[in-house]
C-alpha cells in the first residue's frame, strides 16, 4: 500500500502503522513525503523490527534526521524479511549513516537501499561502503550465505542510485576521493563487494 505524497500528514500514516504492524500483512508500504520526522521514524522502526511480512518501505522525504535514523537502522538491523528500502532525501548525515553501516553488517535480508541526497558526505559513505565489505556476499561464508541456506534466496547487501546533494543550492556535492578510492582499491586488492551505481554522485 502506497500511502506517500498524497498529503495525510504523520497522525494518518502513523495509525496505519499501528495497524499494518496488528495485522502484520502488507509486503509493501509507501510513506514518502508523510512528515514523518524523527519521532515518526521511532514507531516506523518498531513495526519493521517486529513484521514478518514486510518487504518494501518507503520513507523518502520525511525529515529523517539522525535521531529518526539511528532508530529506523536499528529496525532494520533486527528485520529478517525487509528486502528494499528507500530514505532519500531526508538528513541523515553521517552520523545517521554510522547507524545504518551497522545495521548492513548484521542484516541478512535487505538487498536495495536507497540512501541519495541525504547528506552524508565523504565520511558518512566511507562508512557505508566499509559496512557493505564488513557483510560479504555468499561467496565469502557471510550473512548472505545464512539468508540464502535459510530462504532458498541468493544475494548480499548491496546500495543503489547512491548521491547526494547540497540543499542550499540542490547541485551535487563532490564525494571526496577518499570513499572512491577505498571502493576502488578494495576492489583491486580481491575484496568482494557488492555492486555499487553512483548515481548522481560527483566524485572529486
Amino acid at each position: 500500500l502506497n500511502v506517500g505524497f498524497n498529503n495525510i500528514g504523520k497522525e494518518a500514516a502513523l495509525s496505519l502503522v499501528s495497524l499494518f504492524k496488528e495485522k502484520d500483512q502488507m509486503q509493501s508500504v509507501g510513506l514518502g513525503r508523510c512528515d514523518l520526522g524523527d519521532e515518526g521514524a521511532k514507531a516506523v522502526a518498531d513495526y519493521v523490527s517486529v513484521s514478518a511480512s514486510l518487504t518494501y518501505l518507503d520513507v523518502s522525504y520525511n525529515q529523517l534526521g539522525p535521531e529518526g535514523a539511528e532508530a529506523l537502522a536499528a529496525g532494520v538491523a533486527a528485520s529478517a524479511s525487509l528486502t528494499s528500502l528507500d530514505i532519500e532525501r531526508n538528513s541523515v548525515g553521517a552520523e545517521g549513516a554510522k547507524a545504518f553501516a551497522d545495521a548492513l553488517r548484521v542484516n541478512s535480508s535487505l538487498t536495495e537501499c536507497q540512501l541519495r541526497q541525504n547528506h552524508l558526505g565523504a565520511k558518512g559513505w566511507t562508512t557505508i561502503f566499509n559496512a557493505l565489505r564488513d557483510n560479504p556476499t555468499e561467496a565469502d561464508g557471510g550473512p548472505a550465505e545464512r539468508a540464502a541456506t535459510e530462504s532458498g534466496g541468493g544475494g548480499g547487501t548491496f546500495l543503489t542510485g547512491v548521491g547526494i546533494e547540497e540543499p542550499e543550492t540542490d547541485r551535487p556535492e563532490p564525494v571526496a576521493a577518499d570513499p572512491g578510492r577505498f571502493y576502488t582499491n578494495a576492489t583491486e586488492q580481491g575484496d568482494n563487494l557488492p555492486p555499487l551505481l553512483l548515481d548522481s554522485t560527483v566524485m572529486a
